[in-house]
């Protein structure tokens, strides 16, 4: 009974180690299929097209494989970055830029590749606009500035300077109030560099691009040989809303010349214009913190121009 005994031991133990074997054998071989499944992918980034104007958007796609993480930097877009598969990016200024993916595999390595993307400006008219035209302030390729460069000068409360943000091109001119000065106005007015005589402008339009939020009315001044006159603008006047956004707006000259009494006085100022200047209303400055306005893009035009 007891050989019996340990012949069925011995078998019993041969059986524990051969599942032991299989066993291994088996765990092994998973692990082995899953490093191998784990492995580096393959990096591919495309764009849908290579070239774009300024303002346009291109869409960036990674069609990547066996990717965990990925990263996409794009130079001179918005946004400038992005962990999305698919991204569509807005160039505001020409130029050629790079986008880089770079991207984390199920192995844990890492790669990047870059993408170049050129930015080309079309230009657009700002205006459609017919007939003569003096251009005082303006940095658009076809309503070009005409009048000599001008520094900016201010009286009274204003804080005066060129401001970005701007309408078109690069600057705007800004006047705001100046808390650390004492009196009971705010004005811009321009440097005097120079005459030009405006008086085929005389049945035309004073033309620029506004914004403010401030509810305080404002003149709209210009001046010449020793005179000034100016176009009342309260709130909603000339269709500019006073919602924090440039609008466009054109202002008879009959509107701009209302102050001065005759025909030859109007004349006279026109025919030796040297100043464009921005003030509150006499006599009345509500909020005068509030008080803030940009303006761009000043000329006189024979006719009256469209916005484009």
């Amino acid at each position: 009974m007891i050989k019996p005994m340990i012949m069925k031991l011995k078998d019993i133990r041969i059986q524990v180690w051969f599942i032991a074997i299989v066993s291994g054998l088996f765990f092994a071989g998973c692990e082995e299929e899953s490093n191998d499944y784990a492995r580096a992918g393959e990096i591919f980034p495309r764009t849908d097209r290579g070239s774009a104007y300024v303002g346009e958007s291109i869409v960036f796609t990674d069609y990547s494989t066996r990717v965990v993480e990925r990263n996409w930097t794009f130079e001179g877009g918005t946004p400038g970055s992005s962990t999305e598969q698919q991204v569509s990016v807005l160039y505001p200024n020409a130029g050629v830029f790079s986008a880089r993916l770079e991207v984390t595999f199920e192995d844990g390595s890492t790669v990047d590749e870059l993408l170049e993307v050129a930015i080309t400006t079309e230009y657009v008219p700002l205006v459609t606009l017919e007939g003569p035209r003096y251009v005082f302030y303006s940095e658009d390729q076809e309503l070009a500035q005409e009048h000599p460069a001008f520094g900016l000068g201010s009286s009274g409360l204003a804080k005066v300077g060129f401001v970005s943000n701007a309408f078109e091109g690069e600057e705007a001119i800004n006047i705001s109030f100046d808390p650390d000065k004492s009196s009971t106005f705010i004005m811009l007015q321009t440097d005097k560099v120079g005459t030009a005589d405006l008086t085929e402008f005389r049945d035309g339009y004073l033309n620029l691009a506004i914004k403010s939020t401030s509810v305080d009315p404002l003149h709209i001044r210009i001046e010449g040989g020793g005179a000034n006159s100016y176009a009342y603008v309260a709130p909603g006047g000339y269709g500019f809303e006073r919602d924090g956004n440039w609008h466009f707006i054109s202002i008879p000259m009959d509107d701009v010349l209302a102050q001065i009494a005759t025909e030859d006085g109007k004349m006279a100022l026109l025919g030796s214009f040297d100043q464009f200047r921005l003030r509150n209303q006499t006599g009345e400055l509500s909020s005068r913190e509030t008080f803030d306005f940009t303006v761009d893009f000043i000329f006189f035009s024979v006719n009256r121009p469209v916005l484009n």
